[in-house]
């Protein structure tokens, strides 16, 4: 995937607003800044306006996806929350955005690099009275792309097994070009792929999406990329699809990924023991949580 250079050389900079009672504060991309004002989204209140209706896909986090005017483009904006077990008690209060900028950052220095992600726009927050912040992340929309784990729950992988292996390889591509461009993902899952498939058939867009907390250096070592495979196949396997994947998928996940080079099949197979291990302990996870939940 190409990246205009005019693109490359924008920086994010700073809109600072400040009301009686509000404080309205982003990182944007330069390029979309009016089209953002021209949204409302400098505005106090607007933030939770939006997400109080959120219109677009949901994962984890609420998201809407709102059009810019005049571009034939959309914007995605996921609202920042809080995970793990902070999550019952902070949800979406934030000290500030820096944690959204680096976000920002990374993405933008890896799609410089070449990997496929989408392009930043965004990191907005909005100072409530109690002094925490609301804050969410924006890129530009990739449009008809469902993240792999929708994808692939409505495949049925007798009749569909070409189909799944093509997006199996296109996935196991996209997640090399990731690494090799120094990407490494603290939360590699299905949900966090997007497929794009064109009317024509043509081999499906694979997009790595989600950030937060990834980080952009040197390629990653074999240990690293190889916990990151094992987690996105661990995804599969809690949501219980792993079948769809059939030996076909997964055999063509691995060729796109390794592209037949004997040494790193060999460095990442070094590593399987111990992935292998902490699979089966997961397994047993997903089913004491399963048998305690019925």
């Amino acid at each position: 995937m190409g990246v205009m250079s005019s693109e490359i050389d924008t920086a994010f900079r700073v809109v600072d607003e400040r009301t009686a009672s509000r404080r309205i504060a982003a990182w944007v991309d330069a390029g979309y800044a009016a089209d953002l004002r021209a949204l409302g989204l400098f505005d106090p209140g607007r933030l939770a306006e939006l997400f109080d209706v959120a219109n677009g896909p949901r994962g984890r986090a609420p998201t809407t996806v709102l059009e810019l005017p005049g571009r034939g483009e959309h914007l995605h904006l996921r609202l920042a929350l809080h995970g793990g077990w902070l999550r019952p008690l902070l949800r979406d209060a934030w000290p500030g955005l820096g944690r959204q900028h680096a976000e920002l950052e990374t993405t933008r220095t890896l799609r410089r690099d070449g990997a496929p992600v989408p392009r930043p726009l965004v990191a907005l927050g909005e100072r409530r009275r109690s002094g925490v912040w609301r804050v969410c992340v924006g890129t530009l929309h990739v449009a008809n792309a469902p993240n792999a784990a929708t994808w692939l729950a409505d495949r049925d992988a007798d009749a569909a097994a070409e189909r799944i292996a093509r997006a199996a390889s296109a996935a196991g591509e996209a997640v090399r070009r990731f690494h090799d461009a120094g990407g490494s993902h603290r939360d590699l899952h299905l949900g966090n792929l997007l497929v794009q498939e064109d009317a024509a058939g043509n081999a499906p867009r694979v997009l790595v999406i989600d950030l937060d907390r990834a980080s952009a250096g040197a390629p990653p070592d074999a240990g690293r990329r190889m916990a990151e495979l094992m987690r996105l196949f661990r995804s599969a396997v809690k949501r219980g699809i792993a079948d769809r994947l059939a030996a076909t998928g997964i055999e063509a996940f691995t060729q796109a990924y390794t592209r037949g080079e004997p040494a790193l099949q060999r460095a990442l197979e070094r590593t399987l023991p111990r992935e292998t291990a902490r699979l089966n302990l997961h397994r047993l996870g997903y089913s004491l949580a399963s048998r305690l939940a019925s």
